[in-house]
């Protein structure tokens, strides 16, 4: 790192422009915590720096507890009463080792009556992950491929490369990525129509109300602030994956009543019309043109379109009758030519 960078080693997210390193997000927020550690300590942390060859940092905290305040002493404490106990820290980190370093403590996340499949009717689940942390990209990939089909990539430009071969079922992705960054893939997602509805959940070292909320606004179903717990991953994972799942039959359900409705209309040679009042956007049934006798492939879009066809004689009667109905909100029913 060069000189002129290291006043902003300790800021928040700083990241050097032009640099190739191993994640988009710079320094995080690990530097600027062990900088408030020392602080709170009365110490200090300096560092040395020289490009191409390494790094120094030197953390000097004075002993004793003399120089803290008073109230911000406590006595020492056994750890035998903690309700927690180390056991699950060093669960959760083994997880970060490779493959081989792995060791199962019976109660971890592999116990599968922790987290039980989803539906057996549906395939197993797909899911894209994309981070350019490759720490983080294997250690989420290992703790879903137990219960998921996972394919990891580096950044949103292979992420949508990867989409584009075979859409899955929930997209992964962090916030902060060369190339294309997570926002960006969402974008990129909510604009197509083949891949509107995946459920994607935006992973962010990001916390507070105001990040949460912007990654929603975007258009995310979820938001989760790193570091998280493995079962709160799975969790979210699976709860978006289900409502994804309903959503899916709910569709389904609809479109075959409406094709059950197309086909009683037809039998009886009626036309339905379905106006959306704040857009004021009509959608016409199948039939409409050859019931009402209009040329083929003739198309109602609008309201004004659909009263040009009332006969004149009874277009004001109708709209008025209509427009009370709504603002009663009560069924509207009338005859007319």
């Amino acid at each position: 790192m060069s000189v002129k960078q290291l006043p902003h080693l300790f800021d928040r997210f700083h990241r050097v422009s032009g640099t190739r390193s191993r994640t988009h997000e710079g320094s995080g927020i690990g530097l600027a915590l062990v900088q408030e550690l020392v602080q709170l300590h009365s110490g200090s942390i300096a560092v040395s720096s020289q490009l191409d060859v390494g790094t120094t940092f030197t953390v000097s905290i004075p002993l004793g507890s003399a120089h803290l305040p008073i109230d911000r002493i406590q006595a020492d404490r056994s750890l035998l009463g903690s309700s927690i106990g180390a056991a699950p820290f060093v669960e959760e980190a083994l997880r970060w080792l490779p493959e081989e370093g792995v060791v199962d403590q019976g109660s971890g996340v592999s116990d599968n009556s922790q987290h039980p499949a989803l539906d057996t009717r549906h395939p197993t689940p797909r899911i894209l992950l994309a981070d350019d942390n490759a720490d983080m990209r294997d250690y989420v990939q290992r703790l879903l491929s137990e219960f998921y089909e996972v394919e990891a990539v580096a950044d949103g430009e292979a992420a949508l490369q990867a989409i584009d071969r075979r859409i899955p079922d929930l997209v992964l992705t962090d916030v902060m990525m060369p190339r294309l960054d997570g926002f960006g893939l969402l974008q990129a997602l909510r604009s197509r129509p083949e891949t509107q509805e995946i459920p994607i959940i935006l992973l962010s070292a990001r916390a507070g109300e105001g990040a949460k909320v912007e990654g929603l606004e975007a258009g995310a179903d979820d938001y989760l602030v790193k570091p998280f717990a493995a079962r709160e991953l799975l969790a979210r994972v699976r709860s978006n994956l289900e409502l994804a799942q309903v959503r899916q039959a709910s569709r389904q359900t609809l479109q075959d009543n409406e094709a059950r409705l197309q086909f009683a209309l037809d039998a009886a040679g009626m036309v339905a019309y379905e106006w959306h009042v704040a857009t004021d956007r009509v959608i016409q049934s199948a039939n409409a043109d050859r019931v009402l006798g209009l040329p083929a492939g003739t198309t109602i879009t609008t309201r004004a379109e659909f009263f040009d066809l009332v006969h004149p004689d009874d277009r004001d009667r109708l709209l008025s009758e209509a427009q009370a109905a709504f603002a009663a909100g009560s069924e509207h029913r009338s005859e007319f030519r």
